[in-house]
């Protein structure tokens, strides 16, 4: 009988060969990490670099910063990485992110808030430069005089002392989007082992039908014997 148990022991080792295969390339595939070296990380490397072109939406606060400038920096930056004229800049955030899409060496200005909202419609993934971040100031317009700018004020500073409004900005913001591996560990199903199921039981069936054929094999010559 030992003709039938070596297939049963070949196939086992083949079993355990194939998970111990997955289970390594699994672990091996969730230890790497893929590291994105970018080609500068502020705004005054994208001007030394000098083969990027940077845009921001025509309709924007951003625009008369940019476009009429008071900083020496800024001044530099406008005349040469800038559009010369401003018929040419994308008149929408989704415009504008989508050229950097179609291009890639095209930096855009945009809010965190407004990327993380557009992201889905994009085909591609954005690097943020780090050490540009500028922080914006958001205010409510009223008529000079108006009777209601004192309960206003009141219930504005109320709700800052009282930490709603940090709390509405943290239900509103949408969370920063981390590029990590994507594929967490899940639980093996039932259908995800059919392949080593089969394996596994052609082996048996094989073991099986040798030890039967053994067992007749051996009946008939005892018989012949006879």
């Amino acid at each position: 009988m030992i003709l039938s148990i070596q297939p049963a022991f070949l196939c086992a080792s083949i079993f355990s060969m194939i998970i111990n295969m997955m289970y390594s390339a699994s672990l091996i595939s969730s230890l790497t990490v893929h590291y994105y070296t970018p080609p500068f990380i502020s705004l005054e490397g994208l001007l030394n670099d000098g083969s990027y072109k940077f845009g921001i939406n025509a309709i924007s606060a951003e625009y008369a910063v940019h476009y009429h400038p008071t900083n020496p920096f800024l001044i530099k930056l406008k005349e040469a990485v800038m559009e010369k004229s401003a018929t040419k800049l994308p008149r929408t955030y989704i415009e504008g992110l989508t050229r950097v899409c179609n291009n890639n060496n095209y930096a855009f200005m945009a809010n965190d808030e407004i990327l993380e909202e557009l992201r889905p419609q994009l085909k591609c993934e954005f690097f943020t430069l780090p050490k540009d971040i500028y922080q914006v100031n958001t205010a409510y317009v009223m008529a000079k005089n108006n009777p209601y700018i004192t309960v206003i004020n009141y219930k504005l500073i109320w709700m800052i002392e009282t930490g709603i409004t940090q709390r509405l900005t943290n239900i509103i913001k949408p969370k920063k989007r981390t590029f990590t591996n994507s594929q967490s560990w899940r639980s093996v199903e039932l259908e995800d082992m059919y392949l080593l199921y089969i394996i596994l039981g052609t082996a048996i069936n094989i073991a099986f039908l040798i030890l039967l054929m053994e067992i007749i094999i051996h009946r008939y010559r005892k018989w012949k014997t006879i």
